[in-house]
């Protein structure tokens, strides 16, 4: 496996979009929409590749403040799933947002991914609320 950060709208970055489509759109009943990719050329994109094929991917989203940031559109190929691999990817990302300087993410996790973000040390916050059609609730760690 291969862990990088990916430029937008490079091959790379396309096949993350088909990935996201597949993993947090479909199961829904819906497609990955503009409004999901919105100024995602802003963004920062990470991935990790079995030789050229993304099996997972997720977006980080930079504040204002520059020390904090949201992560979102965590993806992890059908195929890959149970392996740790979703867990390396995060704790690879957080690994470079601490030596920026980054103090805090946050993420709105969907109410099944609970479990697996405490895991990585991050902590509810608020209450439950919908999107994209299902409960979520906002999570946040210090680094």
């Amino acid at each position: 496996m291969m862990f990088k950060e990916i430029a937008f709208q490079s091959n790379t970055y396309q096949l993350t979009l088909v990935l996201r489509n597949q993993v947090l759109r479909q199961p829904l009943g819906l497609i990955l929409s503009e409004k999901d990719t919105l100024n995602e050329e802003l963004h920062r994109h990470f991935v990790l590749l079995n030789e050229s094929e993304v099996i997972a991917c997720l977006v980080i989203i930079t504040d204002h403040s520059k020390q904090s940031v949201k992560l979102k559109q965590m993806a992890v190929s059908d195929m890959f799933r149970k392996q740790g691999l979703g867990s390396s990817l995060i704790t690879k990302v957080e690994a470079i947002l601490r030596t920026e300087g980054i103090i805090k993410i946050v993420l709105s996790a969907r109410i099944t991914a609970i479990p697996f973000y405490e895991t990585l040390g991050y902590s509810t916050q608020g209450n439950e609320y919908i999107e994209q059609t299902i409960p979520h609730i906002m999570m946040s760690k210090s680094l």
